[in-house]
């Protein structure tokens, strides 16, 4: 599971039910500086919470911005590279 509290939600199958109030509430998007992709930083406020995540190069959001992807295409991508060892009986 994703340590990322987006992340999670995605894996879940709810991040747009989580992304769409924290959207409406949008306060700041801007292009992530020194960024060679088309990465945003976005910030979002109301009276109930704040948060600052990113829209990555994989289309998801995502807490970090590593590797221009989410924790989930990013740990999708690491098993293709790395695929478990076929077990031995």
């Amino acid at each position: 599971m994703s340590s990322c509290w987006i992340c999670r939600t995605q894996e879940d199958g709810l991040e747009a039910a989580l992304m769409a109030p924290l959207l409406s509430y949008l306060k700041a998007k801007t292009k992530v500086r020194g960024c060679s992709s088309q990465c945003e930083e976005l910030r979002s406020s109301s009276e109930v919470i704040s948060a600052h995540f990113y829209h990555l190069e994989c289309n998801h959001y995502c807490a970090s911005h590593d590797d221009h992807r989410c924790c989930v295409c990013r740990a999708k991508e690491s098993r293709q590279q790395f695929p478990k060892a076929a077990s031995r009986n």
